[in-house]
């Protein structure tokens, strides 16, 4: 007999759940805390769902493939040469993926043995595939019957496609580039690098990014109308002389907000669609030895600045007025959506570029760190107002700025060895607003900002690529109470930064963090250094990492990297929310931390989590949103 009170008690707990929701709701800051973890939530569940189904080779997955659940892998990522010598064994491996399978990366000398296309078949879920070194090839039959259908029946090739259902693709050096024609407007993101015999003349008409990555020497690419992001890279080093055609460049559609240039060979770019219908450009990166779109106002100035020299001894401030007009001419007037400017290096032929000179409007500039010697300040006008982000060498933050307090974020590489006086370190003092710091040292030097005079840094990021080879470890940090006198509230090490923490803390047994540090990212990868002063092994022995004395008591997330496994005492700090390890790191395996902290431990790839000079997405975006 149905139970009508039960019935009605569940309404009503229904009802009262509700009320309360609501209740919370209405209120602005419970509400705006509620969003900002779902969002969170989403954004290192993202992250975290890269940590593809890993494995070495195919015989790996496949043994693996039987121990797990199929229907709960979605995104698998295979290294190996496992299918080298059998097309075969590759058409089962598809026909075995999970039928909720969304990612498929091969890598590396997989399959060379040439697949026809109308053999490839791959499941209806999946969105993204990268074919790595795959050979895919199209019959002189189907390429005949393909064109025919191009002109009188294209949606016929398009029902016949095994890529109708992607969204993502990235077709490797061995496809034969007929398979353009195979490909749905559906298409937003595409990555080519076969060489192209012929112009381009097919693209998905609804393409949001492309990416080129060969040498592409025709004077025409067919870009689609509504193209957002443009990237095209080639490692090839040309002869002196030999100029490839660039005309292309100059029927990118004017929806683009993106480019991205890394060319090896000595080009002129002549960029006349940058001054015919630039509007949408928001950021540019290019990398040497091209010549950014500023060549022609460069040889203007450099034109005007030579009569100017040879009509007086000195350049007086109406003078450089006149330079900073004939720039703006060129470059503000088609320029004034660009917010970024990154990996600048600038033409050969003047050997220098000055800062005064570049777009006024810029929010984002970032200078290529392998040619310092061509970055000048020589008129005096020194970085924009506008900037919020800079990243630069230490020695170029002693350059005019014409508003410093508006820098938000400083990204600094390291390659000189400067005298650890407050001169050099009251630098920093301008930039009163910095409210990050990521510090790149690339040698043997370490220069830091007297944090406990700029209170408002709350984020830094210590990167080393000096390999370890630091000489004076003891001069890392001013002293040992250096942290711990900041506001800091975000703070990511690199292993050899990691060590001398710990150091620290074995000399002075007392945590060398602040009491006001929310977010701590740890290194833990002692054996890929060389570090003669700090003996990783005497390090992790001595004290208890992972505890209450080392970490802050009001640190929310821990991140741990490396596979070095951390000394640790429990219980660690009451105020611990999320812990982040790396899956390599041997303190998994340790049964008495998991079985007490599984129920906030998350597993990552690091290197999946981590890109460009080692930043992370996970730090990132908790940064974000719980800092913001």
């Amino acid at each position: 007999m149905y139970n009508n009170n039960n019935n009605n008690s569940n309404i009503n707990n229904i009802n009262n759940n509700n009320d309360k929701f609501f209740i919370i709701w209405k209120n602005n800051i419970l509400r705006n805390k509620i969003l900002t973890y779902n969002k969170l939530y989403n954004e290192i569940s993202k992250i975290i769902s890269l940590k593809f189904d890993k494995h070495s080779d195919y015989y790996q997955y496949n043994d693996n493939i039987n121990n797990d659940n199929p229907f709960s892998i979605k995104s698998i990522s295979i290294n190996g040469d496992s299918f080298k010598e059998s097309k075969k064994k590759f058409l089962e491996f598809l026909n075995q993926l999970s039928p909720n399978i969304n990612s498929l990366k091969i890598s590396h000398y997989f399959l060379l043995t040439p697949i026809p296309i109308e053999e490839l078949k791959l499941p209806e879920t999946l969105k993204e595939f990268k074919f790595g070194m795959l050979c895919l090839e199209i019959s002189i039959l189907a390429k005949a019957s393909t064109l025919f259908n191009y002109y009188f029946n294209y949606q016929q090739i398009i029902e016949n496609s095994p890529f109708k259902y992607l969204e993502s693709l990235q077709l490797g050096p061995f496809c034969d580039p007929s398979v353009l024609f195979y490909l749905p407007d559906s298409i937003k993101r595409l990555e080519l690098s076969m060489d192209f015999p012929k112009p381009i003349t097919k693209l998905p008409k609804l393409l949001n990014t492309l990416i080129i990555v060969t040498e592409y020497d025709h004077p025409t690419l067919n870009f689609p109308p509504n193209l957002k992001n443009f990237e095209i890279r080639s490692y090839k080093k040309d002869a002196p002389n030999t100029q490839p055609n660039n005309t292309m460049y100059n029927s990118i559609p004017s929806s683009l907000s993106s480019l991205s240039i890394y060319l090896f060979n000595n080009t002129h770019i002549d960029f006349k669609w940058i001054n015919d219908q630039s509007y949408s450009l928001k950021k540019v990166s290019l990398s040497f030895p091209t010549f950014l779109f500023l060549f022609k106002p460069i040889s203007v100035l450099q034109q005007q600045q030579q009569q100017l020299q040879q009509q007086n001894s000195t350049i007086e401030q109406n003078e450089v007025d006149k330079l900073i007009e004939i720039n703006n001419k060129y470059i503000n007037n088609n320029l004034k959506s660009l917010k970024s400017l990154s990996n600048i290096k600038i033409d050969l032929t003047s050997k220098t570029f000055d800062i005064g000179i570049i777009p006024q409007n810029i929010k984002s500039f970032k200078i290529c760190h392998r040619t310092p010697s061509i970055i000048e300040n020589k008129y005096g006008i020194g970085f924009p107002k506008t900037l919020k982000k800079l990243q630069c060498e230490n020695f170029q933050i002693s350059f005019n700025f014409q508003d410093p307090s508006n820098l938000k974020k400083l990204i600094l590489f390291d390659r000189r060895i400067y005298n650890s006086d407050s001169s050099v370190s009251d630098l920093f003092l301008k930039f009163n607003n910095l409210k990050s710091l990521r510090y790149i040292t690339l040698f043997h030097s370490v220069l830091l900002p007297p944090l406990e005079k700029m209170k408002n840094i709350t984020n830094l990021e210590m990167v080393d690529y000096s390999q370890g080879n630091i000489d004076q470890v003891d001069n890392i940090l001013p002293n040992h109470n250096y942290l711990r006198d900041s506001s800091l509230k975000s703070i990511m090490l690199d292993t050899i930064f990691t060590g001398y923490m710990i150091h620290l803390m074995n000399q002075h047994n007392i945590s060398p963090f602040p009491s006001t540090l929310r977010i701590l990212d740890l290194n833990f990868s002692f054996s890929e250094y060389n570090i003669n002063i700090i003996d990783p092994n005497i390090i992790m022995e001595s004290i208890p990492i992972l505890s209450q004395d080392f970490i802050p008591p009001s640190t929310s997330v821990l991140i741990i990297r490396g596979d070095k496994k951390p000394s640790y005492k429990l219980p660690l700090p009451l105020s611990l929310q999320f812990l982040f390890i790396a899956d390599e790191n041997e303190i998994l395996k340790d049964q008495i931390f998991f079985s007490n902290y599984s129920n906030i431990i998350t597993t990552f790839s690091n290197s999946n989590d981590i890109y460009t000079f080692k930043n992370s997405k996970i730090f990132k975006k908790f940064r974000k949103y719980l800092l913001k």
